[in-house]
């Protein structure tokens, strides 16, 4: 009988500062379930990552007085520590600034388009730097 197949992932960190006690606990909580899946007998890929790809982030690195690319891969590295440091299982750690994950997203993307469900409209909206987000009424 073939063994299941589990994945599971955490949200993506914002790397526009350090890790801290939160980005802890929901690795942890994730981590939790991970092993009891493995447990259980279950394949499990275990996924975690930043999202680099904001705003806030280029803002850091521009205070900072470094490369984006130097400041998220440093980031990185830290969150990484993190995962290390608290005996984290994940198989796996990506940034969104990796070749890997474009290529990841070009492919998700083209299946979603040619399926029908990505078409083409005029819209409209104001973008919040605060929140990060599109919104479609003035607050």
């Amino acid at each position: 009988m073939p063994r299941e197949t589990y994945y599971l992932t955490t949200a993506i960190d914002y790397p526009n500062s350090r890790p801290h006690i939160g980005t802890a606990f929901e690795k942890i909580g994730a981590d939790v379930q991970a092993r009891f899946r493995r447990q259980q007998g279950a394949d499990v890929y275990f996924l975690m990552g930043n999202d680099e790809n904001t705003i806030k982030v280029v803002e850091r690195a521009e205070q900072l007085g470094v490369d984006p690319q130097a400041y998220v891969n440093d980031m990185a590295r830290q969150f990484r520590e993190v995962g290390r440091r608290s005996k984290i299982s994940n198989n796996d750690f990506i940034q969104t600034s990796e070749e890997r994950h474009r290529i990841g997203c070009q492919k998700f993307i083209r299946k979603v388009y040619d399926a029908g469900d990505i078409y083409k409209k005029n819209y409209e909206a104001l973008y919040c730097e605060g929140c990060e987000e599109f919104k479609t009424k003035a607050r």
